[in-house]
């Protein structure tokens, strides 16, 4: 067998007849590195190291082989992490100002929605943007949560509801259908509704890329009780069991234990984040995915999350912007767009709201309703109030004067750590820009107890 059989075909024009580098290929005439195929025709990057002796008295080539497959693979996605970590800078950077102005944007649409009738076609057309607006806010947050691994902003979701929202969004304008088999009275979870949506998202894109002739989506959700010695070798106790069945062509067997590696994709135009992030947020949210396939059948990608057990109520499946029982509330927001936006919501939902620029502003008002008997119940803080007092140092200040104050924290930069852990702050909740009406409504219940 000739040396030059086992290079690989693209590498063979840098190899001499003998086996060693050609001039110009290599800055150690004796050291370079080459792509081989195997027998089985797996691609390896192998090192050689080649010099010319005498052996036995002849003339001979003693050659050194060293397989740097892995380190390739290694250099490779550290260069692509990289690349993703500067992707995050910039989301980073961009994500708190863009994530004002779509609060102004969602927020009024959410509002115009609930001035309209609904199932009218300027109800169908808010919805639809809304949606959009939503989903809009996902895209640095994307990167976010894969390259810096942002931890879960966790509250009480409708799972029903985000399923729904999800597949709808992310199979509009195409020629694949969405079947749904929901369970009545779904136990509630607590989780990143952001982020989960985002995994049904990917999971539901996959499916209908699996299906270029069109097709059906069939997706379930159930109660359900896993012992200790549970098939997923996760903790026993109760879960929201979702699945996700597509009747594309199914995952080759070879590549099975892949698709939830980072930058595994067999799309041209893939990326491989898609999977991966999906498979980084369910393990951050204490739950299970696992995948199953036959080719030419499709694929059934089951998740499990884990059921809010504290909880008495049930899932619903469309709650709306109810009307609350009042109060008053003081919103604090540099933005005044963003600031009017919370303002006219909360005027919406039935509460007495005033409103102020940055933390000195919030102090001072705090003050006065307290020494007037016209107490605040609950304060939203902006995050960052550039050049002023932000929500944590206003927090700070506002427990001095009042211990029980019920505050909620708001921004756009949903990385920030406060974000997930901010009772740890004294903060009652977050709200993440955007938000619509019904977001705020249900935040509000749920602190509220209403």
């Amino acid at each position: 067998m000739e040396f030059s059989d086992l290079i690989h075909p693209d590498d063979r024009e840098m190899i001499n007849d003998n086996g060693t580098i050609k001039e110009g290929f290599s800055e150690l005439s004796n050291v370079f590195q080459v792509r081989l195929i195997r027998k089985d025709d797996e691609v390896r990057h192998i090192e050689f190291s080649v010099r010319n002796l005498t052996y036995n008295g002849e003339n001979a080539i003693l050659g050194v082989a060293r397989d740097i497959t892995i380190l390739k693979k290694l250099e490779e996605e550290q260069r692509r992490i990289e690349k993703l970590d500067s992707l995050g800078l910039l989301a980073g950077g961009i994500a708190h100002d863009f994530n004002n102005f779509l609060t102004t944007i969602m927020g009024n649409i959410s509002l115009a929605r609930t001035m309209v009738e609904p199932g009218s076609d300027l109800y169908e057309i808010l919805t639809s943007s809304e949606h959009a607006a939503s989903k809009a806010s996902n895209l640095p947050r994307q990167l976010l949560t894969f390259s810096r691994g942002e931890d879960p902003v966790k509250a009480h979701v409708s799972i029903s509801r985000l399923l729904r929202d999800s597949a709808d969004f992310a199979l509009s304008g195409s020629n694949v259908t969405a079947e749904y088999s929901i369970v009545d009275h779904l136990k509630q979870v607590t989780v990143d509704g952001e982020q989960i949506g985002q995994v049904f998202s990917n999971i539901v894109i996959n499916a209908q890329q699996a299906m270029p002739n069109g097709g059906r989506v069939f997706i379930s959700a159930e109660n359900i009780l896993l012992g200790e010695d549970n098939p997923v070798a996760i903790p026993e106790g109760q879960y929201i069991m979702i699945t996700i069945k597509d009747d594309g062509y199914g995952i080759e067997r070879n590549h099975l234990n892949k698709v939830f590696d980072p930058f595994f994709s067999t799309k041209q135009s893939g990326t491989g984040l898609g999977l991966a992030t999906s498979y980084s947020i369910i393990r951050k949210h204490r739950g299970h995915i696992k995948v199953e396939t036959e080719v030419g059948k499709g694929s059934i990608f089951t998740i499990y999350l884990p059921a809010d057990i504290s909880s008495k109520t049930g899932d619903t499946h469309e709650p709306g912007p109810e009307k609350l029982s009042g109060g008053k509330i003081l919103v604090m927001d540099d933005q005044e767009l963003v600031r009017e936006t919370a303002m006219t919501m909360l005027q919406r939902l039935g509460y007495e709201v005033d409103g102020v620029a940055n933390g000195s502003e919030a102090i001072e008002k705090y003050k006065t309703g307290m020494n007037m008997s016209e107490s605040y119940d609950a304060v939203i803080l902006d995050l960052t109030i550039p050049n002023g007092m932000g929500g944590i140092e206003t927090m700070e200040e506002l427990l001095k004067i009042d211990p029980n104050v019920t505050a909620i924290v708001s921004s756009g930069y949903s990385n920030a750590p406060v974000m997930a852990n901010y009772s740890k702050y004294g903060f009652a909740g977050v709200m993440i820009k955007p938000y619509s009406i019904s977001q705020v409504s249900d935040l509000l219940r749920s602190i509220f107890g209403e």
